[in-house]
């Protein structure tokens, strides 16, 4: 499992990887404008603009990532 602050950096890299949380998984990827959140069941991805729009805004089924990186890092 990676830390909240090794999926920072790693997002910072642009890399691409997934992530677990209520037996979803949870693609996260990017392009040269967003960073891309994307549930693998229901491929309805998330846009966000930055890093911070990325770590503020973020949801998780009904949650925000920044209110989950207690249980998921």
């Amino acid at each position: 499992m990676i830390s909240y602050e090794e999926m920072i950096e790693m997002i910072e890299r642009g890399e691409e990887f997934i992530i677990t949380y209520a037996d979803n998984r949870y693609w996260i990827s990017q392009t040269q404008d967003y960073i891309i959140l994307t549930p693998i069941d229901t491929g309805e991805s998330q846009l966000y603009s930055d890093l911070e729009d990325f770590l503020e805004n973020a949801k998780l089924g009904e949650y925000r990532l920044c209110n989950l990186k207690d249980e998921l890092f």
